[in-house]
């Protein structure tokens, strides 16, 4: 492989990890299902699941888009539906902490997950 083809692949894997477009191959005409306007956010936060009321296991995603109702998030690992868990965005003064439901997990073909979830 050139190096101008990882270049390539490279600015496809930064491309999508930023975008909260879909790649082209993932275009498809559905009906919309959400509830209110999504706005692009684009920043790095942390997701710990909820166990007994506790936070465990933290692990970052990118909340490329929130709304009245909750998050649309991109990370390298899937979460299980229904699962619940708290979303950090930001630290000290500024810093927001949401319960969250993971409504969907989906595979990208980039191999990374689109992650929906619903503030509780």
């Amino acid at each position: 492989m050139s190096v101008f083809a990882n270049r390539k692949l490279d600015d496809q894997v930064a491309y999508s990890l930023l975008s909260s477009e879909p790649l082209e191959s993932e275009t498809v005409k559905t009906d919309e299902r959400r509830r209110s306007f999504r706005r692009p956010l684009g920043v790095v936060a942390t997701m710990s699941r909820l166990i007994n009321g506790e936070a465990v296991n933290p692990l970052q995603v990118l909340v490329i888009n929130t709304s009245e109702h909750g998050y649309g998030m991109r990370t390298h690992a899937s979460f299980p539906r229904g699962d619940l868990y708290e979303l950090r965005i930001g630290s000290g003064e500024g810093e927001s902490r949401k319960t969250v439901r993971i409504v969907s997990s989906r595979q990208r073909e980039d191999t990374l997950f689109d992650i929906g979830a619903e503030a509780v």
